[in-house]
């Protein structure tokens, strides 16, 4: 015989919290969730966990959802406008800053929404193709698909596709103008840019800038 309540326990950092669930629950848990098995939850069960996690703070030590993160980097990055400290760690701060420019935000988004749309498709298209050359230089240096298929997360089959996407982009770029452009973002992801700017901005433009002070 068993006790009906078993002790369970959630650890965040260097807090363990205790908490009492069935033990049957308990025991059903424990034996398809152990090790060398390696439990991951899906986002709506997160959600749960942290909404848990968030209703044991007073208001006044809510950090942002990442939700609320999310939105103020967003908008940020498009209006150039700085985030504080207090934004990033303070859920009143933080919404006083969506509250203040968000209406500049979805305004700035309206007007801009044609070259919104014609940026998010190159800039799209360059994590792929950063994602197929880094792929392709690995192969040329002796990685087998085995490996990079590990390393890559995917299939077999899904690292051979990659060398022929870049091969076929590649060509295509070449004819629709659209490569150098696509490579002038891929180097911004090597150098940590957040591409999220980059959305609402001429890249033809930043492209011709870049290219006439390399040849000053």
């Amino acid at each position: 015989m068993y006790n009906d309540v078993a002790e369970g326990q959630i650890t965040v950092g260097e807090a363990v919290i205790h908490f009492e669930l069935p033990t049957p629950l308990f025991l059903a848990i424990s034996k398809k969730l152990k090790e060398p098995k390696k439990p991951k939850l899906y986002t709506y069960h997160s959600e749960a966990v942290i909404s848990l996690l968030r209703s044991m703070l007073d208001d006044n030590e809510l950090p942002p959802t990442h939700r609320q993160l999310a939105y103020a980097r967003n908008i940020s990055a498009v209006l150039d406008i700085p985030l504080t400290n207090e934004i990033l760690t303070s859920s009143e701060a933080c919404s006083n800053y969506l509250e203040k420019y968000s209406d500049q935000y979805k305004d700035f988004k309206d007007k801009n929404s044609i070259l919104y749309k014609k940026n998010k498709t190159l800039i799209t298209q360059a994590k792929k193709v950063k994602r197929w050359s880094e792929a392709s230089q690995l192969r040329i240096l002796g990685a087998s698909d085995e490996e990079l298929a590990e390393l890559f997360g995917v299939k077999v089959a899904t690292i051979e596709k990659y060398q022929e996407n870049l091969n076929k982009w590649t060509l295509l770029a070449l004819s629709d103008n659209t490569y150098d452009i696509v490579m002038m973002l891929t180097d911004l992801m090597d150098d940590h840019e957040d591409l999220l700017k980059y959305h609402y901005i001429g890249l033809n433009e930043l492209l011709k800038t870049k290219k006439d002070f390399s040849t000053k």
